[in-house]
């Protein structure tokens, strides 16, 4: 049963990791389209050619539209702060019994960030391999594996 919960928290920190990278290169990524968007259309407008502003325009839009849609710097910083969670509790798992750490993990879960699905097996083969367990680790997607270098 310990060894379940010292699982879990492992699990927990590696998951949110994955999430908080993963949202933090979607930000990153969006501010660049906008970035660089908003500069092609002002140079294409001085050129006056009306099919890339509307091309960089359309850009801009569907990138404003996802970040606000999902918010990737929020929940990059709330995946932070639950990996910060999640690391204090294994700090200070072996000064708890097994109630105490089973009650905190379940605390520490229910209070997480929902997390992108894809990212599950990603993070269960970082813990398996964290822990030394390379045999456990399970083939990853062709999409996983896209996932786990983006994240």
């Amino acid at each position: 049963m310990r060894e379940d919960r010292l699982y879990e928290i492992n699990y927990g920190y590696w998951f949110n990791m994955s999430n908080e990278r993963a949202y933090h290169h979607l930000d990153v990524l969006l501010n660049l389209v906008q970035l660089v968007g908003g500069s092609a259309a002002a140079l294409a407008a001085f050129q006056e050619k009306p099919g890339f502003v509307i091309a960089s325009g359309l850009a801009l839009a569907i990138c404003a539209a996802i970040a606000l849609l999902v918010q990737p710097s929020v929940k990059s910083e709330q995946h932070r702060v639950c990996k910060a969670q999640w690391l204090a509790l294994r700090g200070r798992a072996s000064q708890m019994d097994d109630d105490q750490l089973t009650a905190a993990v379940a605390e520490t879960q229910a209070g997480g960030p929902n997390g992108l699905g894809i990212l599950q097996d990603i993070a269960f083969n970082a813990t398996c391999r964290a822990a030394g367990n390379e045999h456990a680790v399970v083939e990853l997607s062709r999409l996983q594996r896209i996932a786990a270098a983006v994240a």
